[in-house]
């Protein structure tokens, strides 16, 4: 019968459907709703009965705590569950017809289908039959039935029954119903258990004695240790909570990309049919387009079967679940936000599928830098790209990215990476992260103190003086020119040792100091003479000026330089053709080629004034300043007067390039262009210093000897520089000269006033024909014989011998920078060719270390210093003017050590010292200096392209990560880090969606760091003191605070050089109170508690009723103090408990409650649920004894685990003992 508060509803058939799963949806009826409640109530359901037994029988069912195993690549959840009874001797076997054994399962519990692996009697393997049934994927039961007509004395079934886990949930569970059924003949007489009252059965009737358990595992209220793999699985999954409270399971499943699946189950495990509060509300980023409620029931099959589905609406508030059923409600709902997460109230949330990447900037103080970040990973690892926050922004946006591989329960996290750009101009401080809204907060502070005043070109060299180069024939009767380079330069305030600033030479200029990276060529010095770096020629045309410590300044200051060496005006017979001016001090030092140095529009020009380029530029070792090259112009002057060029017109010859074993030389015939000059025949001697480079045969001409064509300088003796036309040994077009070559063995012997070398050997003769007044230009490569060295005061010889001249005595004069000789040329100190060697700064995970300079210094063999050098951008570190092996008595070459002198900013400075040896073969070897007597040990060459990885550590950081007592990642915390001895000071900004963060920069300090929780997740108790730590000056770190595994745990993750401290609150304390009927152990909707605070605790009091169906009042998030619980209001029918406890809270957040006046503590019950469970028992009100059921047929008894004891054909049934979820103690009751 409907109750006088419903409203009657026509019914209305609709077609029969099939849902996404397959399953047949029945045709919907609008059901009678109750106005008040908005129950569903299932109709025609059995209310509980007495039951009705002959003689003796009891039996009670255990479940047990659930294992989780694994098999092949499938996890279960499986339950030993035993079924324990024991049958009196004088029972008939008539009465006793089976106990039904149901083991379900529901899609919302995360499992699949139950299948039994095992069944034992009294310890031993018996088989027996089962049946199963199914809904689609929303139910599946399995039941079996046990015969215990055959049995006496104690039976044990153990019945091992698992499920597949197919869905992730934080509560995983499988309902257990037992059902024994007993058949009582006429003529027998009962006695009603609450009325004392006897009947007599006047026709055969059928009695149902159930026992009813939902029983499931709350995975993060074990220990961490425990499922430890399936915790980290969920929280890298889209669920973010599911729930089981009061027998209730929530939870969600996404059905679409755009439809969500809600089930809300609730099985009733009490003696009658109960209301249930269900709430189907979701939030606003989703709508709800369809609920429906499952009814299942145990039939008499042995399984669950659904009974019926009734439709609802997002209104529904409670359902009304009979005895034993267990009561499904669906909802779908449509995702109208993508990017928010997805809850249903009271329990159950889903993780949204897409977020937007966000990238937020805050600065400590007002000034700011652009900056720029490095995003990576995506699904399959393909995001490789740079976001830029400007200067004038505070966040950036990578929209609409996907957050894991799948929604179903097997996709994954997509991991993303964003890692600030390493700026020099900044210093990071602290970093936020949140791996679920794809959130990152940054913060940073300009480094303002180091910031120089200028900008990057008022830096390095800033002006030069106008060059002049003069020509010089001096008292050796040399011909040559020289001149020096004066300029000015600027250092920058702060300057760090290791920045450096260069100037390059135009063509046209030549530094007569040979190239030498590694070698200093000279002081650099401030006005007070201070040396305040060293200059390196480190090319043919660069100068590079390296700062060393003494640069540092508070102010900019300038400083001028001088590339040249003096000379008094008497060393010369002329400058500039005319003798020298009394008193003045000429220079040489800075030559001029007099391939680039003309005048295009007058070649024959004897005085040449340009306008020169100098490519300059400044490097910071901060890397503060950028942009920082620049072209400085000045005039150069260069003479060519002396009336020595005149005679010099058949042949000049100069020394271009040397090499480990080579010499490369020019010789120019007829650069003044008189017509017939290079007619005729010339002759080069292969001396005792030196073959052609490929061999001492004829076959070597065509490899070793170019010939060309060239438009000749008359006054510079030279040549125009890119007018070559090959003659030889191909010909190109354009030229009509001839050339042959022919190669010759004997004696040379030159014209008197040459040395006689006087020695058989090899020449080749040079003819050439057709030639004009052209002038022809001949390079040759020779190599150098052994020992060249310890031969003829250890300089190379070279004769080039001319037979023909223009109607005057032969002149074979040579030319070359550094003066003219007649006759030979000879060469001093052999330059060498200069190697290089480029190697990698990286971190420990071989990524390089970008915009962030380390300084090295290079060193010879014997430890002497030979340079500093940086690395550049790119963490590149580039060694060039290396040389190669050579051993000159106990002279040794080509063997390097390197060490780090400064390492980049965050990063610990090396201690590895690093060998490199360039052996005779010209292999480069690279390598860790090994230990005394075996130094080459970890040497390996380096093949070309590669750049070997110099690594450094990081500096620690110190990450956090707050979670709760079971691991879970909890938001909303905000934490300060102090140390006023090292002046930091750093409270973490106002966000509640991270639950991670990183304190970067922390300088080593005798004094503690203190970190202090300034604000604690809701519901949580809050750091109860401060953690400390310190970081020694190695920059390790060692935690100071005493350990306390329950606030705190540390980890030193080397690898990323990370002091990961995982700071844990502990959950808020809270209890549940359960109100019981004194009749049956009946759980009481109704009654009304109250939690008032004690003084001095603060706070209002705390009003709550017992829910209906489960009995259950939870006070939660109660803060430390003392309370006191009474019961304002008792059920109805049922007497109020006078009885008041103690409630107790500690600073820890541990909670008792002890019953007043004796304080004798109150046990807790058993339970899932992580907080003090009891109970309290209320008195039925006594008015009228129950009326009898009468007549026969089939009644239900709902206690749950009664156990029975029949005797003389009474039935006295008292309070059965009931226990929770979570333990295997069984449920029993006794009727006597």
């Amino acid at each position: 019968d409907l109750e006088d508060d419903e409203e009657d509803l026509e019914e209305e058939e609709g077609e029969e459907e099939l849902d996404e799963n397959g399953i047949p949806i029945k045709k919907k009826k609008k059901k009678k709703i109750r106005k008040k409640r908005s129950l569903l109530r299932a109709p025609g359901a059995p209310g509980p009965e007495a039951v009705n037994v002959w003689n003796g029988f009891e039996y009670s069912i255990e479940t047990g705590i659930p294992d989780l195993i694994k098999t092949g690549n499938d996890y279960y959840l499986q339950w030993n569950y035993k079924l324990k009874y024991k049958r009196s001797a004088t029972i008939a076997n008539a009465f006793i017809d089976q106990i039904q054994n149901y083991f379900t399962t529901t899609k919302e519990s995360g499992l699949g289908a139950p299948e039994i692996v095992g069944i034992q009697k009294n310890g031993a393997s018996v088989s027996l039959s089962s049946q199963d049934s199914a809904y689609g994927s929303l139910m599946h039961s399995l039941g079996v039935s046990v015969d215990p007509r055959s049995d006496s004395g104690d039976v044990v079934y153990t019945f091992t029954v698992r499920a597949k886990r197919e869905e992730i949930r934080y509560f995983y569970e499988m309902d257990f119903h037992a059902n024994s059924i007993f058949r009582v003949p006429a003529g027998s007489y009962i006695r009603d258990p609450f009325t004392g009252e006897t009947r007599l059965v006047t026709a055969a009737e059928e009695f149902h004695l159930r026992a009813t358990r939902r029983e499931g595992i709350n995975i993060y209220a074990l220990p961490p240790t425990q499922f430890k793999e399936e915790k980290e699985r969920t929280q890298d999954s889209i669920y973010r909570e599911t729930s089981f409270r009061d027998d209730q399971i929530i939870a969600g499943d996404y059905i679409a990309d755009d439809q969500i699946r809600w089930l809300i189950s609730q099985s009733n495990t009490g003696t009658e049919e109960d209301d249930f509060p269900v709430n189907v509300s979701v939030d606003a980023s989703q709508e709800i387009q369809s609920v429906d409620v499952h009814y299942y029931r145990p039939d008499d099959s042995g399984t669950y079967v659904l009974d019926h589905t009734d439709s609802a609406s997002g209104s529904l508030t409670g359902v009304t679940v009979p005895s034993g059923w267990i009561v499904q409600v669906e909802v779908i709902s449509k995702v109208k936000d993508a990017k928010k997460n997805h809850t249903i109230l009271r329990g159950a949330e889903l993780e949204s599928l897409k977020a937007d990447l966000v990238v937020e900037k805050v600065w400590e103080g007002t000034k700011k830098e652009d900056c720029e970040f490095h995003l990576t990973g995506g699904n399959g690892g393909t995001l490789d790209e740079t976001l830029t926050i400007l200067k004038t922004d505070t966040r950036v946006e990578k929209p609409n990215l996907d957050k894991f591989t799948s929604r179903t329960g097997s996709g994954k996290r997509i991991t993303y990476e964003v890692r600030e750009v390493e700026n020099p101009k900044v210093e990071l401080l602290y970093e936020s992260y949140d791996r679920e809204t794809l959130s990152y907060l940054f913060k940073n502070k300009v480094k303002e103190s180091l910031v120089p005043t200028g900008v990057c070109t008022d830096y390095g060299v800033t002006s030069l003086e106008p060059i002049v180069i003069n020509e010089y024939f001096d008292q050796n009767d040399n011909y040559g020119h020289g001149g020096n380079l004066k300029g000015k330069f600027r250092i920058p305030a702060r300057a760090k040792s290791g920045s450096s600033f260069t100037i390059e030479l135009p063509d046209d200029l030549i530094i007569s100091d040979k190239p030498n990276a590694t070698k200093k060529f000279f002081d650099i010095r401030n006005d007070m003479g201070t040396v305040i770096g060293e200059v390196y020629h480190t090319s043919d045309q660069v100068l590079k000026f390296v700062l060393n410590e003494n640069a540092y300044a508070v102010a900019d200051y300038e400083g001028s330089f001088e590339i040249g060496t003096p000379h008094p005006w008497n060393d010369y017979k002329r400058v500039n053709g005319t003798g020298p001016q009394h008193g003045k001090t000429y220079y040489t030092g800075i030559d001029v080629d007099r391939r680039y140095f003309y005048n295009p529009s007058n070649s024959g020009a004897n005085m040449v004034n340009k306008s020169l380029p100098f490519a300059c530029s400044y490097m910071d070792r901060e890397g503060l300043l950028e942009n920082c090259d620049k072209t400085l112009t000045q005039s150069g002057t260069v003479y060519y007067k002396d009336p020595i060029i005149s005679t010099f017109h058949a042949m000049n010859k100069e020394v271009i390039e040397t090499g480990p074993d080579y010499v490369l030389y020019n010789v120019l015939l007829n650069a003044r262009g008189v017509n017939g000059w290079a007619e005729g025949s010339f002759i080069d001697y292969m001396t005792d210093s030196y073959t052609l480079y490929h061999g001492d045969s004829a076959a070597s001409m065509a490899q070793d000897i170019k010939i060309y064509e060239v438009e000749g300088l008359r006054q510079q003796l030279s040549y125009k520089i890119g007018t070559e036309k090959m003659i030889y040994p191909t010909q190109a077009l354009g030229t009509a000269i001839d050339a042959t070559l022919k190669w010759n063995t004997g004696f040379f012997n030159p014209p008197a006033g040459y040395p006689q070398m006087g020695t058989w050997s090899n020449y080749i003769r040079f003819e050439f024909q057709h030639t004009t007044n052209r002038t022809i230009l001949i390079q040759m490569k020779v190599k150098l014989q052994p020992g060249w060295s310890t031969r003829n005061g250890g300089k190379y010889y070279n004769n080039f011998w001319g037979n023909k001249g223009y109607g005057m005595s032969v002149n074979n004069a040579i030319i070359s920078e550094n003066g003219m000789t007649t006759g030979i040329a000879a060469g001093g100190e052999m330059q060498l060719s200069q190697y290089s060697l480029t190697l990698k700064k990286t971190d420990l995970n071989h990524q390089p270390i970008k915009n962030n300079y380390a300084l090295f210094r290079l060193y010879d063999k014997d430890m002497q210093k030979c340079a500093d050098f940086m690395t550049d951008a790119d963490g590149k570190l580039l060694l060039d003017g290396l040389s190669r092996y050579i051993r000159n008595g106990t002279e040794e070459t080509g063997i390097y050590y390197l060490k780090e002198i400064d390492a980049p900013n965050g990063y610990e400075l090396s201690t590895r010292i690093y060998k490199i040896v360039i052996n005779a073969q010209e292999k480069i070897l690279f390598g860790e200096k090994g230990p005394a007597g075996n130094e080459d040990v970890n040497l390996q060459e380096v093949t070309g392209g590669s750049h070997p990885e110099i690594p450094n550590r990081k500096l620690y950081s110190v990450r956090l990560r707050k979670t709760d007592e079971a691991g879970n990642a909890k938001k909303g915390a905000r934490f300060r880090l102090q140390n006023v001895a090292a002046g930091y000071d750093m409270t973490t900004p106002a966000t509640k969606d991270v639950s991670e963060f990183v304190f970067y920069n922390l300088k080593p300090s005798t004094a503690d760091y203190v970190l202090t929780e300034e604000e604690t997740p809701d519901g949580y108790v809050p750091l109860p003191s401060a953690i400390t730590f310190k970081v020694n000056a190695d920059g390790s770190i060692l935690c100071t605070s005493a350990p306390d595994p329950a606030v705190y745990k540390t980890e030193l993750k080397e690898d990323e050089r990370v002091f990961e401290m995982t700071v844990i609150n502990k959950k808020m304390a809270g209890f549940r109170v359960r109100k019981v009927s004194d009749h049956g152990n009946k759980v009481l909707g109704g009654a009304i508690f109250v939690l008032t605070p004690i003084a001095p605790t603060a706070g209002s009091e705390i009003v709550k009723v017992t829910s209906y169906g489960s009995g259950s009042a939870y006070f939660e998030n109660l803060a430390p103090g003392q309370y006191r619980l009474s019961e304002r209001q008792a059920p109805t029918g049922y007497y109020k408990s006078h009885v008041t406890y103690l409630v107790e809270v500690d600073a820890s957040g541990n909670l008792s409650v002890k019953e007043e006046p004796y304080l004798t503590p109150v046990t807790s019950e058993i339970s899932s649920i992580p907080m003090l469970n009891f109970s309290i028992v209320n008195e039925k009100e006594r008015k009228s004894a129950l009326p009898f059921t009468g007549g026969g047929g089939r009644a239900v008894f709902g206690y749950s685990g009664l156990l029975l004891m029949l005797t003389s054909g009474l039935l006295l049934a008292k309070d059965p003992v009931l226990s929770f979820l979570g333990k295997g103690n069984g449920i029993r009751g006794r009727v006597r």
